[in-house]
């Protein structure tokens, strides 16, 4: 029968809302192209999230490819965490203000370490049907510069939080074909803060909303052969309206506080995924992930009473394209381990990169393991260093007035993640 006995819908609930209430406090810095996070696998990133879309290790699969559920017997729950440990230096490079120097400091490291949760679950129905939830934070942003920094009229605080509950289904049509997907229900928190002048004073601008929108995304892993699993996996692009209020303060005259709204337009996301078996202790593994990052061309800010807007900056992404390559290995019974690299690139670009996501060409190095600790608990262990491209931020804010142009350098992240499956 299609259903869950009542075991399963209460320690579905009680995960569910323990997840939504721990993740609802983070706020997460952006540690994939753009502001997107990739952190959604402890298993998947041991192996750069190659062949993410094709193989089902764990419930995690249902963020990459629901339809890899098929893959897992009986009902199982799996929780993570990735600590993210970001480094950066800013630098000025010639910041005006009014054609003359801006008097600030330069920033070392604004972006604090933090944690990234997801938790899924997923359960076998009967030979065919599989149901499961996940919950993740899928995109993010947070930095705080100090409030005297040189690139301060760009950017201050920048805050983006958003938690993904996804619903899914997967249906094994035969030994060779699986078929998956669900409904992306995104939740999203917003913080925007830079300085303005009126020529006279300096006062602070706040762009604050929420909003919550649902996507979809569909999935099918492929058998072509009894060692080869191939997985194609597509997720809508959403676009959220953040409704919230737009606040001037310290400008005089200028100062204003009303209600109004923000667009806030996400990629879609396709990716192809391969895994094939080499031995039968040793596996190796692709992925590519397209971005549609184009849909995300400027943040504007428009007033409720009159429709005006208040503001408009453009950001001007591009499409982005990511590989991975992987490989995992069967050490014995109870332990696999893998190793991955992934090129990811930046949607950013040298004429509106901004300092709140003054991103850079990413290359990733990772390497992870799994171990069997008996029959119904799994650990995973997970870690990643991650290099950026130095890059120059060079844009005109408050009307023309202020150049900020400072250079970002020394940068790098480190992950480590940990995960637990446990199946019933």
């Amino acid at each position: 029968p299609l259903k869950m006995n009542n075991f399963q819908r209460k320690n579905l609930a009680l995960f569910t809302a323990a997840f939504l209430t721990s993740a609802a406090a983070m706020i997460v810095p952006a540690h994939a192209a753009g502001f997107y996070l990739q952190e959604q696998s402890v298993s998947a990133m041991g192996a750069a999230y190659a062949g993410a879309a094709a193989v089902g290790r764990d419930p995690s699969t249902i963020y990459y490819n629901p339809a890899g559920m098929t893959q897992l017997p009986g009902g199982q729950i799996h929780i993570g965490g990735n600590y993210l440990h970001p480094r950066a230096n800013f630098d000025n490079n010639g910041s005006t203000l009014g054609g003359g120097a801006i008097a600030g400091t330069d920033s070392d490291d604004p972006i604090d370490a933090t944690i990234i949760p997801n938790l899924y679950y997923s359960q076998q129905l009967n030979e065919m049907t599989w149901l499961g939830i996940g919950v993740s934070v899928p995109f993010g942003l947070s930095s705080e510069f100090d409030s005297t920094w040189i690139g301060r009229y760009d950017s201050i605080k920048s805050d983006l939080q958003t938690i993904n509950i996804q619903p899914s289904v997967a249906f094994k049509v035969n030994d060779w074909l699986s078929i998956g997907g669900g409904m992306d229900v995104q939740l999203v928190n917003a913080e925007l803060t830079s300085a303005v002048t009126n020529g006279v004073t300096e006062g602070r601008s706040k762009l604050e909303g929420d909003d919550y929108t649902i996507g979809w995304n569909i999935g099918v892993t492929l058998k072509p052969t009894s060692t080869t699993t191939i997985g194609l996996h597509h997720r809508s692009g959403i676009n959220h309206t953040l409704d919230g209020r737009i606040v001037v303060t310290g400008v005089g005259a200028n100062n204003t506080d009303q209600p109004g709204t923000a667009n806030l337009d996400l990629p879609s996301i396709s990716s192809i995924g391969i895994a094939q078996d080499v031995t039968e202790r040793l596996t190796l593994l692709g992925q590519v992930t397209h971005f549609e990052w184009s849909s995300f061309q400027s943040i504007t800010a428009i007033l409720d009473v009159n429709g005006a807007i208040a503001s408009a900056v453009p950001q001007a992404y591009s499409d982005t394209t990511n590989f991975s390559i992987g490989a995992e290995y069967d050490w014995n019974p109870n332990l696999t381990v893998r190793v991955g690299y992934q090129y990811d690139e930046t949607p950013t670009n040298d004429t509106f990169r901004t300092t709140r996501t003054p991103d850079g060409d990413r290359n990733w190095f990772t390497g992870g393991a799994t171990y069997d600790l008996n029959e119904k608990f799994t650990l995973d262990f997970s870690g990643a260093y991650i290099v950026l491209d130095d890059e120059n931020v060079n844009v005109l804010r408050n009307n023309g007035v202020a150049r900020v142009n400072v250079d970002r350098n020394d940068s790098w992240i480190g992950i480590a993640a940990v995960g637990l499956t446990y199946k019933f």
